[in-house]
């Protein structure tokens, strides 16, 4: 598999699983803008610094297997929660807007 097609099915699942959370457990959702903007700033502030610093850690070492941890349990994680925080955006936005129609 090329890099390019394992990324996309990588970003897929992300997304996949991000909606089956959703769907599954409707109660984890925030209910207001604030709380769903503290989920994207921890989202982001995971995505920039936790996930590049655990990654440059487990991949310098050269092993495979740390590295294959550190894409599967660190990298995998955090996608799938940057997509979920995202979807709640988009709902509780939705939810704002109410009976505004074009």
């Amino acid at each position: 598999m090329s890099a390019g097609a394992f990324l996309i099915v990588f970003a897929a699942a992300g997304g996949a699983i991000a909606a089956w959370v959703d769907v599954r457990f409707p109660h984890l959702a925030p209910g207001s803008l604030t709380r769903t903007l503290v989920h994207v700033g921890i989202a982001m502030g995971v995505a920039q610094l936790v996930v590049p610093a655990s990654m440059h850690l487990l991949t310098e070492t050269g092993s495979r297997s740390l590295s294959l941890v550190a894409v599967v349990g660190i990298g995998f994680p955090a996608l799938a929660y940057c997509f979920l925080a995202a979807l709640w955006t988009m709902k509780v936005l939705k939810r704002g807007l109410g009976g505004v129609h074009r």
